[in-house]
């Protein structure tokens, strides 16, 4: 017979005799707040650092809130260089909704809702793992999460990896919730849709990983409950508001939008098409960046891993949820492990099942180790990797190219006085630089044209000797404003043929000059 949910799990693991030894007992109200105040710290931690725009291609996503807002594309956006969109809009809308709330698009704008996606997901860590193995496994949980490298990106990230990673933990944990009661589905694929319209719908493969547990519960010889409650319902709501939303775009976008969506970002990054990038090669990747990168909290996950296989709980109802966890973990990783594309942010929504793990390992140590070192190692870690996100995001990357891309970008637009009203082309410039610099895109013959026709004209130009030899021998005088004169394809320059107080007219030519090294636009990796 299945038991019920023991309402206090923490007495299981209490010592067969004494009282229980608690790490921290902080009430409901208590918990809550501090995973809001420390949620609230790493994001204000990396907004005061450098922007990094340039970084991830964020600034594709940034161009696409600028789309939707001022040319009220919100079905299908464009970025600035005219490219249709390569995710689908729902962390695109949230952002726009974010940006008219606040008046501006700017860094703040685009960051916030990957904050609120992020700390959702540290309060659904909380509230489950609490349900199963109490309050302290719980607060430990969603701190861990908070207080971890992947996490520190995700809160200030302008992509849809946020809020993916919310649809999928979502819908994972309706899933386990729905398995044990045989009700609540429609929640599932609720969040199933979200997870398809704010990436793709692998979501659904990932959050229904976890379900495998089943096979494992009945393979060790217990009575696992089947699968249980109505599915078509939440399939229709898929497929009505995913497809409809589909079909919008395609009629605004036409093939574009599928070759894009589907065909590019969808089967190229599942199945490849380089000897770079083919299915099976690398598969170790996915496990090692998910090692390396969530250290030192993925050392108590791996402990908790063994926990599972060797000494599994008990109580039917946290030994169901800990397999599930298990499964949707260890079942994620070989599935981007078989993936042609492999990075770091694509294991985002495996993340709060290692932290569920992990913060329940915490409560565990508690009986191995006294409270007097336990407590102060568990203070230090915090604390040096609240200092280590800090160092990472402050001085670490000053240095990186696409921060001095930003910076110079944001620094640029907001002291660049333009002549009058001279109309601003972006000829072959980062996506970053068009974002703070808003203006036309333009190829290399029709900026030259305007400016053989002496039409006053401001141009931002990363490969500045092919404008040169596009405008010919013939071309009238250019000056320079400012600019990033750094080789490679992040580089731009300010000219025109107007000038003004601080421009200088622009040499003949530069030593670095090159026709073949025709910077391009950067390419959406997720």
């Amino acid at each position: 017979m299945s038991q019920p949910l023991d309402p206090n799990p923490d007495r299981a693991m209490a010592p067969p005799n004494g009282p229980r030894r608690v790490i921290l007992n902080p009430s409901p109200g208590t918990a809550l707040a501090a995973i809001a105040l420390v949620a609230a710290s790493v994001f204000a931690l990396r907004l005061t650092g450098p922007p990094d725009l340039a970084a991830g291609a964020q600034s594709r996503t940034a161009t696409y809130v600028q789309d939707g807002l001022w040319n009220g594309n919100w079905i299908c956006q464009y970025d600035a260089a005219g490219a249709v969109m390569s995710k689908p809009p729902l962390h695109h809308w949230l952002c726009m909704l974010s940006a008219a709330a606040l008046g501006r698009i700017d860094r703040l704008s685009l960051s916030l809702p990957s904050l609120l996606t992020t700390l959702a997901i540290a309060l659904l860590i909380f509230a489950v793992a609490r349900h199963y193995f109490g309050a302290e496994a719980a607060v430990f949980g969603a701190m861990l999460y908070l207080l971890s490298f992947p996490a520190a990106k995700q809160i200030a990230l302008v992509r849809p990896d946020p809020t993916f990673a919310l649809a999928v933990t979502g819908a994972a944990l309706c899933a386990s919730h729905a398995w044990q009661s045989g009700r609540g589905w429609i929640g599932f694929w609720l969040c199933a849709t979200a997870a398809t319209l704010a990436k793709h719908p692998l979501g659904l493969l990932l959050a229904g990983a976890g379900l495998a547990a089943i096979i494992w519960e009945r393979y060790s010889g217990h009575a696992a409950p089947r699968l249980r409650g109505p599915h078509i319902p939440g399939i229709a709501l898929l497929l009505v508001l995913a497809g409809g939303w589909l079909l919008l775009a395609y009629r605004q976008a036409g093939p574009a939008v599928i070759d894009k969506l589907i065909g590019d970002e969808l089967v190229r990054h599942a199945v490849g098409g380089s000897r770079n990038r083919v299915p099976g090669l690398g598969l170790w990747r996915p496990t090692a960046y998910w090692l390396l990168h969530f250290l030192p909290w993925s050392i108590l996950t791996c402990l908790g891993l063994w926990r599972v296989f060797a000494r599994p709980a008990a109580a039917d109802a946290v030994r169901r949820f800990e397999r599930f966890t298990t499964c949707w973990l260890v079942l994620g990783l070989a599935l981007f492990s078989v993936a042609a594309s492999h990075r770091a942010d694509h294991l985002l929504p495996l993340l709060p099942a290692a932290a569920i793990l992990a913060g329940r390992e915490i409560v565990m140590l508690r009986e191995s180790l006294p409270l007097s070192v336990l407590r102060p190692a568990l203070t230090g870690l915090a604390l040096f990797m609240f200092g280590g996100v800090g160092y990472y995001y402050h001085l670490h990357r000053l240095d990186h190219p696409d921060v001095q891309l930003s910076t110079a970008a944001a620094r640029i637009a907001r002291e660049l006085p333009l002549p009058g009203a001279t109309p601003l082309a972006h000829v072959d410039t980062h996506l970053a630089v068009r974002f703070y610099l808003p203006g036309t895109s333009m190829s290399h013959d029709e900026v030259a044209d305007a400016l053989r026709r002496g039409e006053p004209i401001v141009v931002t130009v990363a490969n500045i000797a092919q404008l040169r030899h596009h405008l010919g021998e013939a071309a009238a005088p250019l000056y320079e404003m400012a600019g990033w004169p750094v080789p490679g394809p992040r580089q731009f320059r300010i000219v025109s043929n107007v000038g003004g107080p601080g421009w200088a007219p622009l040499a003949s030519a530069d030593e670095d000059e090159t026709l073949e090294d025709e910077p391009g636009l950067p390419t959406d990796a997720g």
